[in-house]
């Protein structure tokens, strides 16, 4: 017998209105536990598929399991931050590129256009520039406008901490400091896909 049927057949049989409060107050109990229940499952696999949709539009190869990001110091070109752990908190998009890199200065405005839309929002561009000459990224900047955070990486240690083959390649990395994905190539950074995935990123670490 269900619960609604036995509160039916409680009622009646007359059995007093403390009874029958008692397992009308269990009957909503249920439902508002299924009721919750069922949200947290549409919203975790809505959440899940747009994540899928992300790695899969933007062609970034998710991490094949959690492990957290080394962290490493290079030499602050602007107004970066010499470590990568003084963003902890951030979403850090993590971007190694050069000045002699053709494809790595064609992708520079979307990361540029990604840092400015995202001002304010605990996201990060960072960019580490295997140039030798200081003087040279500073000129490059200035010339293209570009404002976000760079570290200079002259002896390429944080290219090789983190097994760089090639350039441009841009390495997501949560707030939490979890490795999330990386690409090889230059993407549309400023994509309001990108955003979604970073904002929602950033919603499930607080």
């Amino acid at each position: 017998m269900s619960l609604f049927s036995t509160l039916r057949y409680r009622l009646t049989r007359g059995h007093t209105a403390l009874q029958t409060l008692v397992l009308l107050g269990a009957a909503l109990l249920m439902l508002t536990a299924f009721g919750v229940f069922l949200v947290f499952k549409l919203t975790h696999e809505g959440s899940h598929d747009e994540d899928e949709q992300f790695f899969r539009q933007m062609r970034v190869k998710k991490a094949n399991f959690p492990y957290e990001a080394i962290d490493f110091s290079g030499t602050p070109i602007n107004k970066s931050k010499p470590n990568l752990y003084d963003y902890r908190g951030k979403f850090i998009v993590l971007n190694f590129w050069a000045t002699w890199c053709e494809p790595c200065k064609a992708e520079m405005p979307e990361l540029q256009q990604l840092a400015t839309a995202m001002e304010g929002e605990n996201v990060v561009v960072l960019g580490i520039s295997g140039d030798d000459k200081p003087d040279k990224v500073v000129k490059y900047l200035k010339e293209n406008g570009l404002t976000f955070p760079v570290l200079l990486d002259e002896q390429l240690l944080v290219s090789k901490l983190y097994r760089v083959d090639g350039i441009p390649r841009t390495i997501l990395i949560g707030p939490d400091m979890m490795m999330l994905g990386s690409a090889l190539g230059p993407r549309r950074w400023n994509d309001p896909l990108v955003k979604r995935y970073i904002r929602s990123q950033l919603a499930k670490a607080r």
